[in-house]
Order: structure tokens, then sequence, then C-alpha cells
């Protein structure tokens, strides 16, 4: 495929881009007389246009005979970003192929008006328009394909994760024990339902705290609970820290907490859970008085 052949293409779609636009829009629409309410007119318009705006430098580039050039790779993304957008809305990979097989038909139209006393040259750039709209249309279902597998891989993943989180609050709602997930950076992410049968603070309460309001420790262990905290973040695990707590009708409760980091399947921190048990009495007390 010559330069000169490329650039007869361009040159042709060029003056008349805009009745080829109106003409190539009317098939597209046609084509999708089933589809309509996944695309808006004005949608596919706009498309059809960002593509012959696209498309037209391109042809004239003198490489039409093979997209992989440098001067096709804007209309290769543009084409991308289409197919990925259509497979989330549903389309299916020939329905969106259907943009750049349809513009066929408006380019032949305009082909045999201009080319109408040259048969070879008319023959050979009807052939170069459907090789090369050909590899585009191509083109366009390998990427949907790719997107719907994307897709469909996502969702799965998604759905994994809500059975996964399920199984976690059946679990973890209903322990008797307080539990606490903070992030690597200290900030209370999620805390049981747990915490307002001891605390008589409510979740929402708590999380409405920033970063678990020192306030909530009695002031007496407030310096003990912070630089334990500090070294739990730093990946220190323990048990039975002896912390005593504000009760929200003013009272203070005894709680021996724990603490251990948790890490994703990659072995990167998700950052620290603390479990928290109320006690009557303190047990370093309880084991004085009972010695």
């Amino acid at each position: 495929m010559t330069t000169s052949a490329s650039n007869c293409m361009a040159d042709i779609i060029s003056r008349y881009e805009q009745s080829i636009l109106e003409d190539w829009q009317l098939k597209q629409l046609a084509a999708l007389t089933t589809r309509q309410d996944l695309i808006s007119e004005a949608d596919l318009r706009q498309q059809s246009a960002g593509f012959l705006a696209l498309f037209i430098p391109a042809c004239g580039a003198g490489s039409i005979n093979d997209i992989t050039t440098p001067e096709w790779q804007m209309v290769l993304e543009f084409l991308a970003d289409v197919s990925r957008s259509r497979a989330l809305l549903g389309f299916s990979p020939s329905e969106t192929a259907t943009m750049v097989f349809s513009l066929k038909q408006s380019l032949f139209a305009r082909l045999r008006q201009e080319l109408r006393t040259d048969v070879e040259a008319l023959a050979d750039e009807l052939w170069n328009v459907t090789v090369l709209l050909d590899k585009l249309g191509l083109y366009t279902t390998e990427v949907f394909q790719k997107s719907r597998e994307d897709i469909i891989k996502r969702q799965q993943a998604e759905q994994e994760f809500q059975r996964s989180e399920a199984k976690f609050h059946a679990i973890a709602d209903y322990t008797v024990d307080m539990e606490l997930w903070f992030d690597p950076d200290g900030k209370l992410l999620w805390v049981n339902p747990s915490v307002e049968r001891i605390t008589g603070y409510s979740p929402a309460e708590v999380l409405a705290r920033p970063d678990y309001d020192p306030t909530l420790i009695a002031e007496e262990d407030r310096s003990l609970w912070a630089a334990t905290f500090q070294e739990a973040l730093r990946g220190s695990r323990g048990n039975n820290l002896e912390i005593r707590h504000a009760h929200k009708n003013g009272s203070k409760i005894w709680l021996g907490a724990s603490w251990q980091t948790v890490f994703d399947k990659e072995g990167k921190s998700l950052g620290v859970r603390v479990t928290a048990e109320q006690f009557s009495i303190s047990l370093q007390h309880k084991s004085m008085k009972y010695n």
C-alpha cells in the first residue's frame, strides 16, 4: 500500500468528512436499533467524530498497511477506550466491532463517486479500505474480549470479597470481646458491636472520634497506652496489657488488651488488630489479692 494511495484516501475522507460522519452514524444507529438504551445518539456521534478526527491524519501518514506503527497509536488508544467502555455498558463483541466495520459502506460510496472514471484506482482503494478497517475492527474485538475477561475476574473477586466479608462479620460482630482494627498509620478503621456493651459507646460514636480519642483511656493509663500502641504500629505483638478505659456513664472499667499486626496474602501490613477483654478488677490486683 503506497503513500500516494494513503494520501488519496485521506484526501477524499477529509473533503467529505461531515457527510461521511452523518451517513456513518445513521448506519451505526440502524445496526444498534435494539441497543440504543446503552448509548445515546449524542455519545455515538461524539465517538464517531473523535474516531474520524484521528483516522484521517493517520491515513495520510503513509503507513496504512501497518497499524502497529506510531502513526496509528492514538487511533488504537481511542478504539481501546471505546471497546472497554462498551464492554462495561453490556455491548457484545460484534456490536462493538460494528462501529468500525459500518464505516466501510460510507467510505465505499465516496470512493466510487470520486474514482468512478478510474476502475483500477477504485479497486485498489476499496481493497485498501477493506483491509485497514478489518484490522481496526478485529483490534476492537481483541481489546473488548480482554476487557470483558478483566470485568469477569473483577466481579468474581468482588463476590469472593463479599463472601469473605460476610464470614468475617459473622464471627467478629458476635465475639464477646471488643475488637478494633487500626490501619498502618494508626487510624481506627473498624470496631465490633461489643464496644457498646463494654464501654457504653456505640461503634459509630467511637469511629467518629479521631484516631481513637485518647480521652477514652483513663488519664492515668494514657501514656502507657500511647507507648504500647506506637510499638504495635511498628510490628510488636503483646497480650493482656491492663488499662483503664472510660465508660460513657463516667465510670472506669478494666480492660486486658492484646494486639498483633495483620498482613495480606502478599505479606503487606494491613494494620493492627486489638482485642480487649473486660475485667471486674485488675488482673495484677487479683493476683496480689489471692497470693
